[in-house]
């Protein structure tokens, strides 16, 4: 009877004591809890070309990240924003924040700041110090190229798409003509170069062989798929005669170690069968 009695009292001194302890821990969580929503954690962290801004996203643990652009040297030289698409510093002169279709141009010596809509996206390119503004139908499908020093180089309008391809810009437009021609351009610079003319739907674009040049184009006809290689001084480009399908539905070229060849991989969908 004693043994008994002696277990009775351990249960109901241990279940007296569960929510002393239970009590302690929730208010432990409660700390920890308020501890992380103050947490911040930076990502993203960029640098302006003369050193004197920094952005980077700010992250929280229940509510929406921040970008934030601030100068270096005085901390009340600062923007915040929410829901960034894209952010990039266009050299040491101006900063790009877009949000949804509004594009946001900063001046960082001024802090003034210019105000572009209908954006479909923007991009850079480093190495020549190019930036890229394509606005949407309503702006005719414009691409807006800038130089380093934020001048603008070229304005060109019915872009469908642009490629960065081996640090070469390569886009093409499309006519509202009945015609539906569409031109292939490689851009440098304030200048533009045709490369390709075609009636076909340009999916992609790759440089040619080292010894060959030109350009190899992957496009849709109607239902084929199609590559061809296009040189200059050819009025017609070469058909690789590899696309006589309209299963492919994914190509790669790569370099080979031979300078005269290339090497294409192809990916075809094969549908399964009902059982």
């Amino acid at each position: 009877m004693k043994t008994i009695r002696k277990i009775g009292l351990l249960i109901v001194f241990t279940f007296l004591l569960l929510p002393l302890q239970f009590n302690g821990q929730h208010d432990d969580l409660k700390k920890l809890e308020a501890l992380a929503e103050k947490a911040e954690v930076p990502d993203f962290l960029k640098m302006s070309e003369d050193g004197e801004w920094v952005s980077w996203l700010m992250k929280y643990e229940s509510k929406s990240p921040m970008y934030i652009l601030q100068n270096v040297h005085d901390k009340t030289q600062k923007f915040e924003r929410k829901s960034i698409r894209t952010s990039f510093f266009m050299g040491s002169e101006k900063f790009a924040f877009l949000s949804g279709d509004r594009l946001e141009l900063i001046s960082l010596a001024t802090q003034t700041i210019e105000t572009k809509n209908h954006i479909k996206t923007i991009d850079q390119m480093k190495p020549q110090s190019l930036f890229l503004i394509h606005y949407d139908e309503h702006q005719n499908n414009r691409l807006e190229i800038y130089g380093k020093n934020g001048k603008q180089l070229q304005s060109i309008d019915q872009v469908v798409r642009f490629l960065k391809v081996d640090n070469e810009l390569i886009l093409w437009t499309k006519n509202d003509s009945k015609a539906q021609e569409i031109k292939v351009w490689k851009i440098e610079g304030s200048n533009k170069k045709l490369i390709a003319s075609t009636s076909e739907e340009v999916l992609k674009v790759w440089k040619g062989t080292a010894t060959e040049g030109g350009y190899t184009v992957f496009g849709k006809d109607k239902h084929e798929y199609t590559l061809k290689h296009y040189v200059d001084g050819l009025p017609i480009p070469r058909n690789l005669d590899l696309m006589r399908s309209k299963n492919y539905h994914y190509v790669n070229l790569d370099y080979s170690s031979d300078p005269d060849a290339l090497f294409i991989k192809l990916i075809r969908k094969i549908p399964k069968e009902k059982k």
